[in-house]
């Protein structure tokens, strides 16, 4: 999430090779971590779980962590009123941006959601240009333009053999993102970001609980191997929430943001290799565009006052 006032002053204390080497390491870390959680839950399905409980168990390790934080950090737990509409925002885009991803790859590969999934970069920068009238840029500009070439390249010359609700679940999920990215700067002006991911991660816990057993309950795995997947991709979101707001304390949001292009390549690998799914060369070439996109993105947003 973008960071507050006090996560950027964090981060512009003076800067040594160790603290920067830390910084970035801790951001790739978290990055690889971030690039498990979806193949992990994907392969938990193949053991009876579904999307909805793999997003219970999420939600539930990342709102242990984000409570842990608190009191680690000794946080106010109390949200001022005027910040409660954009954390309510927060929190019903944390659910549906879990549900929407998580069930997007039981109808397409991973590879290809995660693809369409990190557009939403894209889509915050498109409604800052357009609605708050912030000019993309030269270098924004051409992301864009990438990042739609590399999907389509990477989808190919037509739709054939895609199910229509895995592309309009992962477009969803992205949507989605994109909106909990603005809300979430709404309830920054109000309270810091260890707070706020508090707020979504145990608002959205007690929706998904809700949720979960209206449709009958949790579907839990039948085997050992499907728990290691759904624990695991829970634990990799939830220790990847530490390693992230690490990174942004160490080297500021934007550098961090940039480390975190990393997420999508290790989704996709992790992906072939748990999942044995396999793309065309085309479809890799697809992929990079779209990765060299957001990299610009990041590029592109880097400010000498949150990143120095």
């Amino acid at each position: 999430m973008t960071a507050g006032p006090r996560d950027i002053a964090g981060s512009a204390a003076a800067e040594t090779p160790r603290r920067l080497a830390l910084g970035m390491g801790t951001a790739l870390l978290g990055a690889s971590l971030f690039g498990f959680v979806v193949p992990l839950a994907r392969f938990s399905y193949e053991f009876d779980s579904d999307p909805m409980t793999a997003a219970l168990v999420r939600l539930a390790l990342g709102a242990s962590a984000a409570t842990l934080m608190m009191f680690i950090l000794r946080r106010r737990f109390a949200m001022p009123r005027a910040g409660i509409p954009a954390a309510l925002g927060v929190m019903i885009f944390s659910v549906s941006t879990a549900l929407c991803y998580l069930t997007a790859v039981v109808y397409i590969p991973v590879s290809l959601a995660v693809l369409i999934f990190y557009t939403y970069p894209l889509m915050v920068a498109a409604y800052t240009a357009i609605v708050q009238r912030s000019p993309l840029g030269l270098m924004r500009g051409v992301a864009f333009i990438a990042a739609f070439a590399g999907l389509a390249v990477a989808f190919g010359p037509s739709f054939d053999g895609l199910d229509w609700r895995g592309v309009a679940l992962a477009s969803a999920a992205a949507a989605s993102l994109a909106s909990l990215f603005l809300f979430s700067a709404a309830a920054l002006r109000h309270v810091g970001v260890v707070p706020i991911t508090f707020y979504a991660n145990v608002g959205s816990f007690s929706v998904m609980v809700a949720i979960v057993f209206a449709f009958g309950g949790p579907a839990l795995p039948t085997a050992g191997a499907g728990w290691g997947g759904l624990v695991g991709s829970g634990l990799c979101y939830a220790v990847g929430i530490f390693l992230h707001f690490g990174a942004i304390k160490v080297i500021g949001a934007a550098r961090t943001a940039m480390f975190f292009n990393l997420e999508p390549i290790i989704a996709m690998t992790v992906a072939a290799f748990l999942l044995g799914e396999s793309l065309t060369v085309v479809q890799y070439a697809g992929g990079a565009l779209v990765i060299g996109a957001l990299v610009m993105t990041s590029l592109a947003d880097r400010r000498p006052t949150a990143d120095p």
